[in-house]
């Protein structure tokens, strides 16, 4: 197996990072119930996590055309 390891949860800062917007971005969406699907792995203040293939699911349905 050759196939490179994809991480399954990433930080706000490493989502933002690759979506190309500020980890404020992805703050203020949450808050506002928009943007890609996040998950908190406990309960508490456990830090917002993005699964990686949704966040590339998101990012490619951007280009998709809603009418």
């Amino acid at each position: 197996m050759s196939e490179q390891l994809k991480p399954i949860l990433v930080t706000t800062k490493d989502a933002a990072r690759l979506l190309g917007l500020s980890p404020q971005t992805l703050r203020n969406w949450r808050n506002a119930g928009k943007g890609p699907r996040f998950v908190h792995v406990s309960t508490g203040k456990s830090p917002a996590l993005y699964p990686y293939d949704e966040l590339v699911r998101w990012a490619e349905s951007l280009g998709e055309r809603h009418e």
